[in-house]
């Protein structure tokens, strides 16, 4: 009885050592397994960072584009305003428009001042031409008792 006993726990043990070196087996093929899943599991995640980033940049060029171009749009319609109000102007014989009268004001204004300063430069190349050699013209007042 004793052996037979004995002999039914040699046979229990070497059952349960092949099934442990079993699933012994499988879970180190398992591991394997579950590390190369892993490394392209972290391959895809870089890949998606990596693309995600590229959308975030291109979303945004989009977006200055598009800011870009609503601030151009509005330009256009503010000069097609300026223009029709032009032609309104001109047609019931008034000035075009009151940017271009002040600008045109102060390009007068700016030719008048030139044409004073090259007068007075001629002015003063002539009296210097008039003056003996050595004597200077002085703007200040004689004095009295000189």
């Amino acid at each position: 009885m004793k052996k037979e006993h004995l002999l039914e726990k040699e046979l229990i043990l070497e059952e349960i050592t092949m099934k442990s070196d079993e699933l012994r087996k499988r879970a180190l093929d398992n591991r394997e397994r579950t590390i190369e899943i892993a490394d392209r599991i972290n391959k895809f995640q870089g890949e998606i960072k990596k693309l995600t980033k590229k959308r975030m940049a291109l979303i945004s060029e989009l977006s200055m584009f598009q800011a870009l171009s609503l601030k151009q749009e509005q330009l256009i319609n503010e000069l097609k305003d300026k223009y029709n109000e032009s032609e309104r102007n001109l047609e019931e014989n008034m000035d075009p428009n009151n940017d271009l009268l002040e600008e045109w004001n102060r390009m007068e204004r700016i030719r008048i001042w030139k044409e004073k300063d090259e007068i007075e430069q001629a002015t003063i190349e002539a009296n210097k031409v008039l003056l003996p050699p050595g004597v200077t013209k002085s703007h200040a007042d004689p004095r009295p008792n000189a």
